[in-house]
């Protein structure tokens, strides 16, 4: 099912250059074959949205969505608002966000 990921395959055709924030590293790990950093409150090493915002300018940063039914994945589409962040795609099971 993920394979086939709208998300998963924006990031797999366009990410290339990007470092990646998400609040799934491990779906982006296993099926866009990309190394992330976890975005979510559950996050024992949390960055607060200035920090964040910080390190996805100095890194050409994206912050990416994954729309997921469980209840332990956190949306980043509040803290994306947030923060001010265009948003660059939104796809049917999640959106890709950078600074403008």
């Amino acid at each position: 099912v993920w394979r086939e990921s709208e998300t998963v395959q924006w990031v797999r055709a366009n990410a290339g250059p990007h470092a990646l924030y998400t609040n799934q590293p491990w779906l982006l790990w296993f099926y866009a074959n990309r190394v992330s950093r976890w975005v979510s409150p559950l996050n024992p090493e949390p960055l607060d949205a200035a920090q964040l915002r910080e390190v996805l300018a100095r890194h050409n940063g994206l912050l990416v969505d994954i729309t997921l039914p469980w209840p332990a994945v956190e949306s980043v589409v509040p803290l994306a608002e947030a923060m001010g962040l265009e948003r660059v795609a939104q796809l049917g099971d999640g959106s890709v966000w950078r600074v403008r």
